[in-house]
């Protein structure tokens, strides 16, 4: 029997582990709730001052330097809340960096209505419609080069290709060939590019691939140009009757793939003779929401 002092001990550190809180999950949406909320406040903010513009208001008393050193201050601040979106690597998740965008993009619209409209003369306005173009330019420059908001950038790709469809049959736009020589023997390659007739653009070629004899493995890039906004779905197929005669069990499997080509694979068990094969392949790109289906690689019948 354990003495009073020890057991009173005992009993407090249980009653200690009974009242310890639960562990709290924090999703992606609460760890950037400031973010978003301070995006959204200057939303707000832009909107209240747009319409207090439209409200019969007077115009700015100050000079147009004071003026554009406020609208400074308005695209910097936009500017800032849009900088976790060209972090790399990312720290913010897709959803969030799109929502701030849209949220940013809306103050930015009606802090520079609102300034506009306050100015007396078009010599005054001309400065901060350029203030905040070139904020403009320059931060969907940087999304560019950092690969950053891909659903902005598949949206206006799908677009403007949208557009410059109209009136021609979603065919092939472009076809071209080109060949080239490794140390293993020539390669053959027809490309293809076009629109399907849900509107994607695709690409889909044929190789002309070899296996010098004694040679097992060997290992085939494929350029997407121009490339995919994301990721495409990819697919092929094989057959060759040059293969069959040679005994030779040839397969054919993906590497990995990625908007601007992919890598294929060839292996076969047996590697005393060279074997010449054509390889069909297809990429279409791959819309918002959905996912790139499962690939499985195929082999010579």
């Amino acid at each position: 029997m354990l003495p009073a002092g020890q057991a009173g001990g005992r009993g407090g550190g249980e009653r200690n582990r009974r009242i310890m809180p639960a562990p709290r999950f924090v999703n992606e949406l609460q760890e950037h709730a400031l973010w978003l909320s301070l995006s959204s406040l200057w939303a707000i903010g832009g909107t209240v001052a747009w319409l207090f513009s439209l409200g019969g208001s007077t115009g700015w008393n100050g000079s147009g330097s004071e003026l554009t050193m406020l609208a400074i201050f308005a695209a910097a601040t936009t500017l800032a809340l849009r900088l976790p979106i060209l972090t790399s690597p990312p720290s913010t998740s897709l959803r969030n960096d799109h929502i701030v965008w849209l949220l940013t993009s809306f103050a930015a619209i009606n802090w520079l209505g609102f300034f506009v409209l306050q100015t007396h003369s078009w010599s005054d306005a001309i400065p901060v419609v350029l203030l905040f173009g070139l904020a403009e330019t320059w931060f969907h420059t940087q999304v560019g080069r950092c690969a950053a908001l891909p659903w902005l950038r598949e949206s206006c790709e799908i677009l403007f290709r949208s557009l410059g469809a109209l009136g021609r049959e979603p065919t092939v736009e472009r076809r071209f060939e080109m060949a080239d020589t490794d140390p293993h023997g020539s390669v053959e390659r027809t490309t293809v590019q076009g629109l399907d007739e849900q509107g994607r653009r695709y690409l889909s070629g044929t190789i002309r691939a070899s296996l010098a004899a004694e040679q097992s493995t060997r290992t085939l890039s494929i350029a997407f140009s121009p490339p995919f906004a994301g990721e495409p779905d990819v697919d092929f197929e094989f057959e060759g009757p040059e293969c069959e005669e040679s005994g030779d069990d040839v397969s054919v499997y993906l590497i990995h793939t990625t908007p601007a080509g992919m890598r294929l694979g060839l292996r076969r068990t047996l590697s005393t003779e060279a074997v010449d094969f054509p390889l069909q392949w297809y990429a279409v790109e791959v819309e918002l929401g959905e996912v790139p289906s499962p690939f499985a690689a195929g082999a010579l019948p």
